[in-house]
C-alpha cells in the first residue's frame, strides 16, 4: 500500500533496470491481469529506485505506467546505507558464487571495483549489493571463491563436503572461510615440504 515514505515521480525521470528483460511481457496473461489492475486501482506497490532513478525493482510496473500514459508514478528511494541492512539468507553462498560470476563477466566488476573505479552505472554496484546483501558478504565469497579455487584439485572431497555444509547452511560464511583457510595452508605447507626435499 501507498504510505509516507513514498514519493511521486515523472514517469518519464525513471530508467529501466539494465538487467531487466522484456520478454514480450504484453502478451502474458500475468501482465495483462496486472495492467488491469493497475488501471483501476492505481499502482499500489511503489517502485523501488537507486539514486540515479534506475528501477531496481518494478520494471513491469514501470512499463505498465508508461502504456497507460501514466504521468506520475509512487517510488521508494533506496540508499547504499539501506542496501547493507538487507539480508539474503535465501541464497545459498554457491548461487552467490554464480552472482557474482554474472556481475564480473557482463561489467568486469570485480571486488577491487567495488567503489565504481571503473564508472559503471551506479544502478549496477547497488543491485550487486542488493543480491549479496553487503560489502561484508561480497567479501566473504569473493574469499570462499578464491580459496575454493586454490585447493578443490588437492581437497576435492573436502572441498564439497564444505560447500554442502554452507549451502545447507549448517556452518557460517566465517567457518567456511577458515576450514578452506586451513585447507589452502595444509596444501601450501606440503608442497613447501615436497619442494625442499627435491631441492636436498
Amino acid at each position: 500500500m501507498i504510505n509516507n515514505n513514498v514519493i511521486w515521480v515523472n514517469t518519464s525521470s525513471l530508467i529501466f533496470n539494465p538487467l531487466w528483460v522484456d520478454k514480450t511481457i504484453n502478451n502474458s496473461w500475468e501482465y495483462s491481469c496486472l495492467m488491469t489492475e493497475v488501471s483501476v486501482y492505481g499502482i499500489q506497490l511503489p517502485i523501488e529506485v537507486s539514486v540515479d532513478n534506475v528501477v531496481i525493482n518494478g520494471n513491469k510496473r514501470l512499463k505498465i505506467a508508461i502504456d497507460l500514459k501514466m504521468e506520475k508514478v509512487p517510488i521508494i528511494l533506496y540508499q547504499d546505507d539501506k542496501l547493507n541492512d538487507l539480508i539474503t539468507s535465501s541464497f545459498k553462498p554457491s548461487d552467490l558464487v554464480k552472482i557474482l560470476e554474472v556481475f564480473d563477466s557482463k561489467y568486469g566488476l570485480k571486488y577491487s571495483t567495488r567503489y565504481n573505479k571503473k564508472k559503471l552505472p551506479k544502478v549496477i554496484i547497488s543491485l550487486r549489493l542488493f543480491l549479496i546483501g553487503s560489502n561484508e558478504r561480497i567479501s566473504q565469497i569473493y574469499q570462499l571463491k578464491e580459496y575454493s579455487k586454490q585447493v578443490r584439485k588437492s581437497y576435492s572431497f573436502e572441498t564439497n563436503e564444505i560447500w554442502d555444509q554452507l549451502d545447507s547452511f549448517n556452518i557460517s560464511l566465517d567457518e567456511g572461510i577458515e576450514r578452506m583457510k586451513d585447507l589452502f595452508e595444509r596444501k601450501t605447507t606440503i608442497n613447501f615440504s615436497l619442494e625442499n626435499k627435491m631441492v636436498a
